[in-house]
């Protein structure tokens, strides 16, 4: 069985990480004939919280709600493992048949970054920023995925790659290096 292939999407709250998924999906369907459902490591989070918290708002935008999101989802990854997400995605992702290419909306933390980059040579993560845009709080969930740039400014892995998702960005080019890389070596797996 191949090993599934991983474009992770990391960045602020608000750069855009969501539209960017909606537009690689529609790319990936329109050139390439593969489908590609999203996920976010964030999923359980939002289903646990709205699960205890049933009259909570589902508005991600609301600061309350994203503070709710954080706590539970420190207070798992403390008490449980810091490996709860990641454990919980790869099952997720080993659990579906087809396809075998997927999404991931929310990559935040380093462990998220390492296991999408170490787990298939294919992988790669993208980094979306747009302009004025900055943490919503300072919430580790918020800050951590920005060591992903070394001192430099240059990213750790040249599997990262950067997205500005300004008003006029056109992310086909972007898409087409990825995709050239995954498409000319999937068969060398």
């Amino acid at each position: 069985m191949p090993e599934p292939i991983i474009v992770g999407l990391t960045g602020f709250a608000r750069a855009g990480k969501n539209h960017v998924a909606d537009l690689l999906q529609s790319y990936l369907q329109l050139n390439h004939d593969v489908t590609a459902p999203t996920a976010a490591f964030a999923d359980p989070i939002k289903s646990i919280t709205h699960e205890l918290f049933p009259r909570l708002s589902k508005d991600k935008t609301d600061i309350k709600v994203r503070e709710k999101y954080q706590k539970i989802g420190s207070t798992l990854r403390h008490y449980i493992s810091p490996h709860v997400f990641v454990q919980a995605m790869q099952e997720y992702i080993l659990s579906q048949e087809y396809p075998y290419f997927h999404i991931i909306t929310d990559v935040r933390f380093m462990n998220e970054i390492q296991w999408i980059l170490q787990g298939n040579d294919l992988n790669h993560i993208i980094h979306v920023t747009r302009p004025g845009i900055q943490p919503v709080n300072m919430h580790i969930s918020e800050l951590e995925h920005t060591q992903i740039k070394l001192p430099t400014g240059r990213y750790y892995n040249d599997r990262i790659h950067h997205y500005n998702n300004a008003d006029d960005a056109d992310p086909i080019p972007l898409f087409n290096e990825i995709t050239d890389h995954i498409f000319k070596n999937k068969d060398k797996q």
